[in-house]
């Protein structure tokens, strides 16, 4: 009988969930760390960045998708298991709670590591601060693009945006074999037509002394702003931090000499750098 009954029981869910939990955490592994050492999203997208020939949004895709199998999958496994749980945490009036200490043990590492980030202490600060760095080092050896998502504008508000006339923008597109049907096309539809980055397009068409210029003062700088207060910067670059507060403040946001460079580039939706710049060009202007 019990023989008859195994062989019936051709599939076992348990085993299922459990595989299909160890496969998913795999890919979410292998997806979060190619997410992490990805540079910005403008700029993968500018420059069509990718890993095995899958670009980041396609990573993000891949990671998300991961992300909510391995949820369900998770609770499925809660599920089947639900007595076994339900045994952890039965109450007996002599023993009380079982597994006190673990169940206070989980719970406190869990409200470490939502707390962590959000208050930015270490090592989870350092950790942030890290991933931040790699961002800023990609942004420092790649080409910006002279607007954010240009890959994204019809042809004709990206040539107003880089004071070309469209007509001549549509012209050297052509020339370069681009099939150009109407000035609603973007350099994103061009890019895809022949499996190029948005920015080689750019600069095959567009001459690089008629190209808009990107800040040369970030990108011979390079990383590393995120980590530094307004004095530690101030004093790096030989500014006066009064001036750079009192910058700041012209621009809505208030600051001390110890406030973060990335906190207050947050504010304003800014990278570092960006900030940084706009400050030091805030500062010429006035003088």
């Amino acid at each position: 009988m019990e023989k008859e009954r195994t062989k019936k029981q051709s599939f076992y869910t348990r085993g299922f969930t459990t595989f299909v939990i160890a496969t998913t955490f795999l890919t979410l592994l292998v997806s979060g760390t190619v997410l992490f050492f990805s540079p910005r999203g403008r700029v993968a997208n500018w420059t069509d960045w990718g890993v095995l020939g899958v670009g980041k949004e396609q990573w993000a895709s891949v990671h998300y998708t991961a992300a909510t199998l391995f949820l369900v999958i998770a609770a499925l496994h809660i599920f089947f298991n639900w007595k076994v749980l339900l045994g952890y945490l039965r109450l007996k009036r002599v023993q009380g709670l079982r597994l006190k200490k673990e169940l206070v043990a989980a719970l406190a590492v869990s409200a470490l590591f939502v707390a962590g980030p959000l208050i930015g202490f270490p090592p989870f600060g350092n950790f942030i601060d890290a991933h931040e760095d790699i961002k800023d080092y990609w942004d420092g050896v790649t080409e910006r693009a002279p607007i954010p998502h240009a890959e994204d504008l019809p042809l004709r508000d990206f040539a107003q945006q880089i004071n070309m006339p469209v007509e001549n923008l549509v012209e050297s597109l052509r020339s370069e074999g681009f099939d150009v049907r109407n000035e609603d096309t973007t350099l994103g539809d061009l890019a895809r037509q022949r499996e190029l980055a948005p920015s080689d397009i750019y600069a095959r068409v567009v001459p690089r002394e008629e190209r808009t210029e990107t800040d040369s003062h970030e990108k011979s700088t390079g990383r590393g702003f995120g980590r530094m207060t307004v004095e530690q910067y101030c004093q790096s670059e030989g500014l006066s931090t009064h001036a750079f507060v009192e910058a700041l403040r012209r621009q809505g946001v208030e600051a001390t000499r110890t406030s973060s460079l990335r906190q207050l580039a947050q504010s304003l939706e800014m990278r570092p750098g960006e900030l940084v710049s706009l400050i030091r060009q805030s500062i010429g202007d006035s003088h």
